[in-house]
């Protein structure tokens, strides 16, 4: 029986995988010398594949929603880092004030770093969320 490509075509998944006894490991590698266009693709079959990305079409309604939520997300953004800001400054400006004059009560200043605190805790997460790929 004469060994035709096909044959070779049939064997080779079997040779590249390392599967193949010695016997067709020869009777493959003996063809491919002989054949050197289906060495080249033995040769690019073997290669490792690289998967691509798949781009995912957004509908519009995707797109939409999206624009919203960052725009919601900006406009919290504007309002957190103002008053984070505001309140910070106001706590160190307490415990300035306190070590000056010594009769500021110390629960007003927790106060204060509690709800800068709050705001800041709130910045944070909204730059986590405008951060995030989706």
């Amino acid at each position: 029986m004469k060994v035709t490509r096909d044959i070779i075509l049939d064997l080779l998944p079997i040779y590249l995988a390392g599967e193949a006894s010695q016997d067709t490991r020869e009777l493959v590698e003996a063809h491919l010398t002989a054949d050197p266009q289906l060495a080249k693709l033995a040769e690019r079959a073997a290669a490792p594949q690289q998967l691509e990305e798949v781009a995912v079409p957004l509908t519009v309604e995707d797109e939409m929603r999206t624009y919203q939520m960052t725009k919601l997300l900006m406009r919290q953004h504007n309002i957190f880092l103002p008053l984070a800001l505001v309140f910070t400054f106001l706590w160190v400006a307490y415990l300035i004030a306190d070590a000056v004059t010594g009769i500021l009560s110390p629960g007003g200043g927790f106060a204060l770093f509690a709800v800068a605190a709050l705001f800041w805790i709130g910045f944070l997460n909204i730059m986590y969320q405008l951060n995030q790929k989706r």
